[in-house]
C-alpha cells in the first residue's frame, strides 16, 4: 500500500526522506548510502535533508524510531489454549508479524553498524529476548503440567533461534512472503516433537499424540 503523505510541505518532505532512507539503508547499509542519494531518491534537495535531520547519523536513528514495531502488544494478546500445536503456531505467527514489520530495519542493523549504533542493535536484541521470554513462560507452564519434557529454557531458545534463522535467511536470499507458511509448518512439527519427547519421558500418551508403537519396550 503506497504511503499517504501529509499536506504540509516540510512534513511531506520529511516523510519522503524517511521512506527513501529506509529503502536505501536496508538495501546497501549505512556506510554505502550518501545523503545525496537519499535526497535524490526522495525527490528533495540535499539542503532540505540537512535542515530536517542535521546529519546522516541522526537521520538513521530517526528511521529506526519511526518504523520500528515492537512485539509486546501482540504477545500480550495471545490467549493460550494449552494445546501445543495451535498455541506454538500462534506464537510463530506473532513472530512473523513482528519480523515482517521490521525486516528492513533488521537488514539495516546487520550491515556493519553495530559499533556505531550499538543501542539500536541492543534494542533489536531486546525484542528477541521478549519473544523468547513469552515462549519460555508458555513452555514452562506446559512442562509443569507434564505436557512436555525437557528444559523449557532450552526448548524456548531452540524455537526462537530457528524462527530467527528462517527469517534471516530470507533477508539474505529474498522470499519474505514465504516466512509465514514456513514458520507455521515449523511450529507444528516442533510441537509434535516436543509432545513425542513427553511421551518418551513418562511412557504415557497425551491428548492428540501417538502412543508407543505396538511391541515397544
Amino acid at each position: 500500500m503506497p504511503t499517504v503523505y501529509t499536506a504540509d510541505p516540510m512534513a511531506h518532505a520529511k516523510e519522503k526522506i524517511l521512506d527513501a532512507s529506509l529503502e536505501l539503508f536496508s538495501a546497501h547499509g549505512y556506510a554505502s548510502v550518501t545523503t545525496r542519494a537519499i535526497a535524490e531518491a526522495a525527490g528533495v534537495n540535499e539542503v532540505t535533508l540537512f535542515r530536517l535531520f542535521g546529519s546522516k547519523e541522526r537521520l538513521f536513528r530517526e528511521v529506526f524510531a519511526s518504523f520500528f514495531s515492537r512485539p509486546d502488544e501482540a504477545l500480550s494478546r495471545i490467549r493460550p489454549r494449552y494445546e501445543l500445536e495451535p498455541d506454538l503456531v500462534e506464537y510463530a505467527g506473532t513472530f512473523v508479524d513482528f519480523f515482517s514489520a521490521n525486516h528492513k530495519l533488521v537488514s539495516m542493523s546487520i550491515r556493519n553498524i553495530k559499533e556505531d549504533f550499538a543501542d539500536i542493535d541492543e534494542s533489536l536484541r531486546d525484542q528477541e529476548r521478549s519473544i523468547r521470554a513469552a515462549i519460555l513462560s508458555y513452555l514452562g507452564g506446559m512442562a509443569a503440567s507434564g505436557a512436555v519434557a525437557g528444559s523449557p529454557e532450552e526448548l524456548s531458545r531452540l524455537f526462537v533461534e530457528c524462527l530467527f534463522g528462517m527469517a534471516f535467511k530470507r533477508i539474505r536470499t529474498g522470499g519474505m512472503e514465504s516466512l509465514g507458511p514456513s514458520a507455521a509448518a515449523f511450529a507444528a512439527v516442533f510441537a509434535r516433537g516436543v509432545a513425542a519427547g513427553a511421551l518418551a519421558a513418562d511412557g504415557a500418551p497425551i491428548a492428540g499424540s501417538p502412543g508407543p508403537s505396538p511391541g515397544s519396550a
